[in-house]
């Protein structure tokens, strides 16, 4: 009998990628050889990654690293431009927008577009 995960809940996102062929094919013979699923397989794999991730990338840092992205962006944006307040809330608009088609939660966004300074 297949193991199933059974976290297919509101807690989970599906995430989608694209694995070159031979892989698949391995996978798929793998995983019915270990009588389990791709999917399966590769969370097995994919959690510990992330959780190691995490480590030396905590949600904070990774944060800060954006808002500092953006915050070098808009500078450079405003050195060029005359009227900075509507263009300043273009740009937060656009990033707003850039982070939600990223599929980012909007407590993150949040913190995100809040510490972009003008």
């Amino acid at each position: 009998m297949t193991k199933r995960f059974d976290a297919h809940t509101k807690d989970c996102k599906m995430v989608g990628v694209m694995i070159p062929l031979p892989f698949n094919d391995y996978l798929a013979l793998y995983s019915l050889r270990e009588d389990t699923t791709k999917s399966d397989i590769l969370r097995s794999i994919i959690i510990p990654a992330v959780k190691e991730l995490k480590r030396g990338f905590p949600d904070n840092k990774l944060i800060s690293d954006v808002v500092e992205q953006y915050q070098m962006n808009w500078d450079y944006i405003k050195e060029r431009k005359k009227d900075i307040n509507s263009e300043f809330t273009k740009y937060v608009e656009l990033v707003n927008n850039n982070l939600t088609y990223k599929g980012i939660p909007i407590h993150i966004i949040e913190a995100i577009v809040t510490k972009i300074k003008m």
